[in-house]
């Protein structure tokens, strides 16, 4: 093998023929790093921790909806329907989180308790999905708004 190499290295520095002793020392300091840099690459990246949705009314509207969405389980949509009288129909969460999976909170943006944007990471995928949540100030049980999307 060394002697199909050696061709390789021969015009490297100014001897045109290379021992064996020399050529093995190259090689060696060329391609045993290899190694190292191939496991750094392989090395995992810290991932972001979940962020804390607030306990507040639009944070409580979240949490709520984001735990049903996750379960995908028809009656505990229906569940939260119910709660903060919402029409969506439990196969449109389930079908939407065929396309996710879970969602996990990775940022969270409260304007004030009644206010809130969470930015979800997908579990499927690599898009980030976003709900911006209003909640009524006097009736903390009525959704004024609540989008669900892709984030811009």
């Amino acid at each position: 093998m060394l002697a199909r190499l050696r061709p390789l290295f021969a015009h490297i520095g100014r001897e045109t023929v290379i021992s064996t002793k020399h050529l093995e020392s190259r090689l060696r300091r060329y391609f045993l790093p290899m190694p190292t840099i191939v496991l750094l690459a392989a090395a995992p990246v810290k991932a972001q921790l979940p962020a804390a949705i607030p306990d507040t009314p639009a944070g409580r509207f979240v949490s709520t909806w984001l735990n049903a969405y996750n379960s995908a389980d028809p009656k505990e949509l229906q569940r939260n329907n119910a709660l903060y009288g919402r029409k969506s129909p439990p196969q449109v969460w389930i079908d939407m989180h065929l396309t996710t999976g879970r969602l996990t909170p990775m940022r969270v943006e409260a304007c004030n308790s009644n206010e809130l944007t969470v930015l979800f990471s997908a579990e499927i995928g690599d898009a980030f999905w976003q709900n911006v949540v209003k909640i009524d100030p006097v009736n903390p049980m009525k959704v004024v708004n609540a989008g669900f999307g892709t984030a811009a």
